[in-house]
């Protein structure tokens, strides 16, 4: 129905594109179309949280880009905020990969 990669913190998730980040990031989430609308990505995002939590962190966080309109409003809506600091253009085609955090205290 769906999948959810959590990187560990300090992991070079974005190959290099940005400094290794002290919390987990969630990575390629996903939800096949006949299953899209039923909480399933929101149940793989809160379970992703539940881990790292568990694991003391205080901070989760994902990057995403604007052609993805309705992940961002879930991630917006579950939370998550902007971190433009840590925004980076993996190539030279105008699309600004941009990063979300939440607090997970």
């Amino acid at each position: 129905m769906g999948s959810v990669a959590l990187f560990p913190s300090k992991s070079d998730a974005y190959k290099g594109f940005i400094d290794m980040l002290v919390y987990p990031e969630i990575r390629m989430l996903a939800v096949n179309k006949k299953y899209k609308g039923q909480g399933i990505a929101e149940a793989l995002i809160k379970e992703c949280i539940r881990i790292s939590k568990a694991k003391g962190y205080q901070y989760i966080g994902l990057h995403t880009a604007d052609f993805m309109k309705n992940a961002m409003r879930l991630y917006t809506r579950m939370g998550f905020v902007r971190i433009p600091q840590f925004d980076f253009q993996p190539a030279n085609d105008g699309i600004i990969v941009k990063a979300f955090q939440l607090s997970i205290k």
